[in-house]
């Protein structure tokens, strides 16, 4: 429903063009800058206009728009873009990396924002490109710990030590959930590794028999 109520609004929020901070006005000011008023195209209250071809009432709502607007450009013309962005980026790459460097911690911020903001959908694109490449993705995580063990199996550690309580519910409802899984991936683990379970069986006897 269109909210038909004016909405207060300051002199500081009616431009959305800051390189022409003089026309800026709101309802009280002079008639010959009024243009009326207008349905914002997306959140749709009542504002005051502060150009004729206005159609949005704030900053949020313009950057909603041109945000819509990107994401449908994308959607049409991906290809084109990641082509226009590669070749950008093999142009400029030194460029991109010292930019990076100097404002890190600014790029990192962004990045958390923007992930508490949208966490949900940011694990449904996880998931998604997970199921649609994971035989890629297990041989580059094996590849990975593979050339980062200590790093790995430190991270593991600590993830653990912080965790515990956490793991060992979990662990406790899956085993409570799926006794039959469990079971099969035992007798399956013992199949293929009898050798050297018997193997560890012996030397567990022995050490214990010669204290």
């Amino acid at each position: 429903m269109v909210n038909m109520k004016l909405i207060n609004v300051s002199n500081t929020t009616l431009s959305l063009n800051g390189c022409k901070r003089h026309r800026k006005f709101d309802a009280k000011q002079s008639k010959r800058h009024d243009f009326g008023t207008e349905v914002c195209a997306v959140c749709d209250k009542v504002f005051t206009k502060y150009h004729w071809r206005t159609k949005v009432c704030s900053e949020e709502c313009k950057r909603e728009k041109d945000n819509a607007r990107h994401r449908r450009y994308y959607k049409e013309n991906r290809a084109k873009y990641i082509a226009k962005k590669s070749k950008y980026y093999e142009e400029n790459r030194e460029k991109i990396k010292a930019n990076y460097e100097e404002n890190r911690e600014k790029f990192a911020a962004r990045r958390r924002k923007s992930y508490e903001e949208n966490r949900e959908k940011f694990a449904a694109r996880r998931r998604k490109y997970y199921e649609e490449n994971r035989e890629k993705e297990l041989a580059r995580r094996r590849e990975y710990r593979e050339e980062n063990r200590e790093k790995e199996q430190a991270r593991d550690r600590e993830y653990r030590e912080e965790n515990r309580e956490k793991i060992n519910a979990k662990q406790r409802k899956y085993n409570k959930e799926n006794p039959e899984k469990i079971a099969a991936r035992n007798r399956k683990y013992r199949e293929e590794n009898l050798e050297e379970i018997r193997a560890k069986a012996r030397a567990r006897y022995h050490a214990k028999k010669e204290k």
